[in-house]
C-alpha cells in the first residue's frame, strides 16, 4: 500500500495527509482533530459518508479507524446538542419580570385584531394593580343581604353547558353567568347537582356580585322544591325569573355567551394543539378575556361597567393559554 500517494480524482485524504509513518495512536489522533460537527449536524444521525476519508487504504486498522471517528462524533454531537439547548433557555430568560405588553402581544394572547388591541390598551391597565374589594374588619352578622357582597346592576342570565369529555378535573359541564352587555362568567362543575348550583352561584356572588335581576329555565336544580341555589337567590332578595319551556329566546344572553365561548375554545384548541381534556380551563380563559375588550358606543370594556374601574390585563400577558415555560434547574427550589 502506497502510503503516501493522494489520489486527485477522488479527492480523498491518504495516510500520508494523516500521519507521515502508519502509526496507530497518531494514526487515530489525527483522526480525532479532523472530525468536527457543527450546529447542523447536531441532530443527524451518526455517519461517516460526508468525510472525505479514504478509510480502505487503514487496511486490518479500518474497523478500528471509523469506530474511533463515529465516537469522537458522537461526544461532539453530544457537546453541540447540549451547547444548542442552553442558548436556547438563554434565550427566553429576560432583565424584566414580565413580558413587554405590544399590540402584538395581545393580539396574539385574546384572538383579535391588531387595531382592537391597541384599544383594549387604552382603556384597561397593564402595570400590575392590584385591589381591595372586601372591607378589612369583622362585622356582625347580619340578616338578609350580606353587606360585604356588593351588588351588581342590570339583568342577567344563567344557564348550564355540557361537555362530552370529562376534564382533567373531572368536570362533565359548567355553570355559565352573563349579562344583556355581555360579561361572562363560567364555574366548572363535575354533574348538573342542586348543590354544584348552588356553589357555583355562591362563587359569582363572591366574585362578581348578587345580581339585580336573574333568569334561568325551569331545570329542577333551580326552581325545585328544595333547591339550595333557589334558597340562596330568595335569601339574596334577587328578582329572580325562569324562562319558560320551550322559549330559550327568553334566556337569549346566556345562550349567546356559551356560543361565544365555545366558538373561541375551539378556535384556541386548533391555533394551539391544546388537548380536549383541558376545555373548562380554556372556556374559563375564553370566558375572562372577553370581559377585556373594548365594546360599545363608548369603548370601554363591559368589566369596567361592571365593577366600575379598569382591569389590568398585566397576569394576562407574560404567558398565554397553554404557552410552553421553560425554567433552569439552578432557580427551581430545592
Amino acid at each position: 500500500m502506497n502510503h503516501g500517494s493522494q489520489d486527485p480524482a477522488s479527492g480523498m485524504r491518504h495516510l500520508a495527509q494523516i500521519s507521515t509513518a502508519f502509526d496507530e495512536h497518531e494514526v487515530v489522533r489525527r483522526l480525532s482533530e479532523m472530525v468536527t460537527c457543527t450546529a447542523d449536524d447536531a441532530y443527524k444521525p451518526e455517519s461517516i459518508d460526508d468525510l472525505d476519508i479514504d478509510f480502505e487504504q487503514f487496511g486490518d486498522f479500518r474497523t478500528m479507524a471509523i469506530a474511533q471517528v463515529r465516537a469522537q462524533r458522537a461526544r461532539e454531537r453530544k457537546d453541540m446538542t447540549l451547547e444548542l439547548e442552553r442558548r436556547r433557555v438563554q434565550q427566553v430568560i429576560a432583565d424584566n419580570r414580565h413580558r413587554k405588553i405590544t399590540p402584538e402581544l395581545l393580539s396574539k394572547h385574546f384572538l383579535v385584531t391588531t387595531e382592537k388591541a391597541k384599544q383594549m390598551q387604552l382603556v384597561t391597565t397593564q402595570v400590575g394593580l392590584r385591589r381591595g374589594v372586601g372591607p378589612m374588619d369583622r362585622r356582625l352578622r347580619v340578616m338578609g343581604p350580606s353587606p360585604n357582597v356588593p351588588r351588581v346592576q342590570g339583568h342577567w342570565y344563567g344557564d348550564v353547558l355540557f361537555s362530552d369529555v370529562t376534564s382533567i378535573t373531572q368536570n362533565n359541564c359548567m355553570m355559565f353567568f352573563s349579562n344583556v352587555k355581555g360579561y361572562k362568567k363560567a364555574y366548572g362543575m363535575p354533574t348538573k347537582s342542586a348543590q354544584n348550583v348552588a356553589e357555583a352561584y355562591d362563587q359569582f356572588r363572591h366574585d362578581v356580585g348578587v345580581p339585580l335581576r336573574l333568569t334561568t329555565d325551569l331545570a329542577p336544580e333551580f326552581v325545585g322544591r328544595n333547591s339550595p341555589f333557589l334558597r340562596a337567590v330568595k335569601a339574596d332578595r334577587v328578582k329572580y325569573t325562569q324562562s319558560e319551556k320551550g322559549r330559550s329566546n327568553q334566556n337569549w344572553a346566556a345562550e349567546l355567551g356559551i356560543g361565544q365561548v365555545r366558538r373561541k375554545w375551539r378556535r384556541y384548541r386548533t391555533e394551539r394543539r391544546i388537548p380536549k381534556r383541558l376545555w373548562d380551563f380554556g372556556m374559563t380563559y375564553a370566558a375572562e378575556v372577553d370581559n377585556f375588550l373594548p365594546s360599545g358606543p363608548n369603548g370601554i370594556t363591559v368589566f369596567a361597567d361592571v365593577h366600575g374601574y379598569m382591569p389590568d390585563i398585566s397576569p394576562y400577558c407574560n404567558f398565554g393559554l397553554h404557552d410552553a415555560v421553560y425554567c433552569l434547574l439552578q432557580h427551581l427550589p430545592c
